[in-house]
C-alpha cells in the first residue's frame, strides 16, 4: 500500500493539471478536464520509468496490476487521477481503453449485453461484481453504452461508457472511485463525458 501512495505522490508532483479540451492523441478524442484532475499521460511514464515498480492494490491480482502496467507504458491507457487533500490510499481515477467491441444498438441485444456481464467481469477480474445499471446512450454523437458497478477494490463503485469508435472498436471510459466520494466524482464524470469531441 506505500508503494500506491508513493505513487500518487509522484502523480500529483510530475502530473499536469488538466488543460480545457485536452488532446487525446492515440485516441482520436478531445476531452475537458476539470482543474482538480491530473493526467498521467504515457510520457510521464516514459519520464518515471520506476513508478509501478512493486505497486500493489488491495482486492487487485497480480496478474490485473501487471496488465495495467503494461498498458500504460504502452500508451494504451490513458489515466486521470482526482486530485484531493491529505493522502488516501486510493485514488478517484478514470482511465480510458481502446477494445475490439461490438456495442448493443436495441433494448433487446442490451438485455442480452447485461446478461452477459457477470460471467465476463469474473472472467476479468476473478470475482463476480454487482451490476447497479446498464443503459443505452450517445457521447460526441456515437453510439454508447453506460454500466454502473461494483468497484474491483473494495468499498469502490465503477461507471463505464462504452462509446462506438468505429463497428468493432470502442473506447471505453471508466471511473472508479470511493463510496464516499461518489457523489462528487460522478457529476465531474458525467461532465467530462460530455465534453467529449471526436476528430
Amino acid at each position: 500500500m506505500g508503494r500506491l501512495v508513493f505513487l500518487l505522490l509522484m502523480l500529483v508532483l510530475a502530473g499536469c493539471s488538466g488543460d480545457a479540451a485536452r488532446d487525446q492523441d492515440s485516441f482520436g478524442f478531445s476531452i475537458d478536464v476539470p482543474d482538480n484532475w491530473i493526467v498521467l499521460s504515457r510520457q510521464e511514464v516514459r519520464e518515471n520509468p520506476d513508478l509501478f515498480d512493486g505497486l500493489s492494490i488491495e482486492g487487485v491480482s497480480p496478474d490485473v496490476m501487471k496488465n495495467f502496467e503494461t498498458r500504460v507504458e504502452s500508451g494504451s491507457v490513458e489515466m486521470y487521477f482526482r486530485q484531493e487533500e491529505g493522502v488516501a490510499s486510493f485514488a478517484d481515477n478514470i482511465n480510458v481503453i481502446k477494445q475490439l467491441q461490438v456495442l448493443p444498438e436495441t433494448a433487446g441485444d442490451l438485455k442480452k449485453y447485461h446478461e452477459a456481464l457477470p460471467a465476463e467481469f469474473e472472467k476479468a477480474f476473478g470475482r463476480r461484481l454487482k451490476l447497479h445499471e446498464s443503459r443505452l446512450a450517445e457521447v460526441g454523437g456515437r453510439n454508447a453504452v453506460f454500466l454502473e458497478f461494483e468497484g474491483v477494490v473494495p468499498n469502490t463503485r465503477s461507471m463505464q461508457y462504452h462509446v462506438a469508435k468505429s463497428k468493432s472498436v470502442s473506447l471505453i471510459f471508466t471511473a472508479t472511485c470511493k463510496e464516499a466520494t461518489l457523489e462528487d466524482v460522478r457529476p465531474e464524470f458525467e461532465a467530462m463525458i460530455k465534453s467529449i469531441r471526436f476528430r
